[in-house]
């Protein structure tokens, strides 16, 4: 006949294999999961990075353009005092 022990010990050390096998699977899982997670956020944070720095350009881009309307004013200025050729 079998011997109990021996019967207990062989499932006990199936189910400390199974249990193990868990733990690394869910760990593994755990760790692709935070891995992904901050894949997202470094992505989320240059996209914001990039929307600021567009605001600050769209910010200063009226002042761009008085800069410019002023520079044609002044050439156009120099224009009508230059002398008319006959």
């Amino acid at each position: 006949m079998a011997d109990p022990h021996r019967q207990a010990s062989a499932s006990s050390g199936g189910v400390f294999t199974a249990a193990a096998l868990g733990v690394l699977a869910g760990a593994g899982g755990f760790a692709w999961w935070l891995w992904r997670q901050s894949r997202h956020r470094a992505s989320s944070s240059a996209s914001k990075v990039l929307t600021d720095q567009q605001a600050s350009e769209r910010q200063a881009l009226p002042d761009r353009v008085q800069q410019l309307n002023q520079a044609i004013e002044e050439v156009r200025r120099q224009l009508e005092s230059l002398p008319s050729q006959p």
